[in-house]
């Protein structure tokens, strides 16, 4: 059993220092998930310290229980980090569109620049969830290559199949995604980590 499995064991059996044990040494790695997210996010996000904490909260709550391995680990790690990220974003555009009773008013090139990413990350979000509607694999691929930037080897480690199978599926499901973007109309600018 390899470490962090055998940690997830122990924590499934009630030993309270295995799943600090295993943020320990894991910390490092969701540090980096968190620092690619931020490539996608808007000025007002976390940064990455803030947003790997506020993912541990998240994950912290449910444990170790629902955790098979450590693939499965970055799995819900990168879920979580794309649920934030979308939070912020919208956050972002209620307070453009002065929701929450807060005027809101765009002053610079870099706040206009913060508000398109926000409305981008958005809209890739919603695309994601209708044009792979009922293919969770498509979704957990994209969130691992666009929300935590993994390399095309480390989605197949996360999955545990050959790199060429991890390519096969971005391709599908940048494919997909490009064709829902395509219905829409003035789709002139693809979002950047779909080009890659």
């Amino acid at each position: 059993m390899s470490g962090i499995t055998g940690l997830l064991a122990q924590s499934q059996q009630g030993d309270a220092s295995a799943w600090g044990a295993i943020i320990e040494r894991l910390y490092g790695d969701m540090r980096r998930l968190a620092h690619n997210a931020r490539k996608l996010n808007i000025n007002e996000a976390p940064d990455t310290t803030a947003l790997v904490h506020e993912c541990y909260l998240r994950m912290h709550q449910h444990g170790a229980s629902g955790i098979q391995s450590r693939a499965h680990f970055f799995n819900v790690a990168a879920s979580a980090m794309r649920q934030l990220l979308i939070n912020h974003a919208r956050d972002r555009v209620a307070r453009k569109r002065g929701g929450g009773n807060v005027e809101y008013a765009t002053l610079s090139e870099c706040d206009n620049a913060a508000d398109q990413q926000a409305t981008d990350l958005l809209e890739l979000d919603d695309i994601m969830r209708s044009a792979l509607a009922g293919d969770e694999r498509l979704i957990r691929v994209v969130e691992l290559k666009v929300f935590a930037g993994l390399t095309d080897t480390e989605i197949a480690e996360a999955f545990d199949m050959s790199v060429r199978t991890a390519q096969r599926l971005w391709q599908e499901a940048r494919d997909k995604l490009r064709a829902a973007l395509t219905d829409q109309a003035d789709t002139d600018q693809e979002p950047a980590r779909l080009r890659q």
